[in-house]
């Protein structure tokens, strides 16, 4: 199993066992024990916000595919190079522990979008 794939296996668990103690916290404050299901009501929630935040935060990365060409570059143009749009090199450079390749990281101010892209 890929990290990629443990990763979102991990999120999707932990939006189901949040939403699950979320609906079950709501069914028992109905049933009127509001007090015993305080606890249970904030932990899911914080599972549930964690889950959506780590989902946003990894959508459009391709789950271990690589990464998608910059918008607004020109087909061949080299990193840093003319053509590579909006985005903007960053002196962030790291080893992919998946693959072993040196990426450099690309940032996309008016978004917040990153790239991480083969290093030349």
């Amino acid at each position: 199993m890929r990290s990629t794939d443990l990763s979102f296996v991990l999120r999707a668990g932990l939006g189901l066992v949040g939403g699950l103690g979320f609906v079950l916290a709501l069914a028992v404050i109905v049933a009127g024990e509001p007090v015993g299901a305080a606890w249970l009501l904030i932990v899911s929630a914080a599972l549930l916000l964690i889950a959506l935040y780590e989902q946003a935060r990894y959508h459009g990365h391709g789950e271990g595919a690589p990464p998608s060409p910059l918008p607004g570059a020109l087909p061949g143009s080299a990193p840093g190079g003319a053509g590579q749009g909006r985005y903007q090199r960053t002196d962030e450079v790291f080893e992919d522990p998946t693959t072993g390749r040196r990426l450099r990281v690309w940032f996309d101010p008016v978004t917040g979008e990153r790239r991480y892209l083969p290093e030349a």
